[in-house]
């Protein structure tokens, strides 16, 4: 139990401060990958791509547990699908979120070292990553405000044990997406 919230709560608390942190660590690998030049670059890049990716594969698992465990036993009460309508609709957007950031790597894998090009592209990453920390972290709050008292509001102790087995299952099981 973690800030008095049960299990699954508890666990999607844990994965907000973790992506929390990861999105700390993102913002200064981008300061650094604005001024860094010649050799250090590369490394200082793929510090930036891999750590988009874990925080981007951490996220699709987080909304999957969300989505596929947790929204389908809220929906049950007809009227929880209009309340649960926004997050869905933020999940849409993340994702639509990364897969820019995905094409502006892309872009600036290929190009080349042309240093004009290159300040052009990492200066579109950087705006894009910070849009998507900001959007992230909206969104984490807004669970934590907003999604989670209305959890606890809609789902009995048999549910909430019933969904934090499901989600468990679902952190194992590979996505059929």
């Amino acid at each position: 139990m973690i800030d008095g919230f049960p299990e699954p709560l508890s666990m999607l608390r844990r994965e907000h401060d973790e992506e929390r942190k990861k999105l700390e660590e993102l913002k200064g690998a981008i300061r650094d990958l604005k001024v860094v030049q010649g050799m250090g670059f590369q490394e200082t890049y793929q510090k930036v791509r891999d750590l988009f990716l874990l925080i981007e594969s951490e996220l699709l698992l987080h909304m999957r547990k969300e989505e596929e465990g947790l929204f389908p036993v809220m929906m049950e009460d007809e009227d929880e699908l209009w309340n649960l309508s926004p997050f869905i609709i933020e999940h849409y957007e993340l994702e639509r979120m990364a897969r820019e950031i995905h094409e502006i790597m892309d872009t600036l894998d290929r190009s080349e070292g042309k240093d004009e090009a290159r300040e052009h592209i990492i200066k579109r990453l950087s705006v894009r990553t910070q849009l998507f920390g900001e959007f992230l972290s909206h969104h984490v709050e807004m669970e934590e405000k907003v999604l989670f008292p209305m959890v606890l509001e809609t789902m009995n102790g048999a549910e909430l044990l019933h969904t934090h087995r499901l989600m468990r299952i679902l952190e194992t099981w590979p996505s059929c997406l």
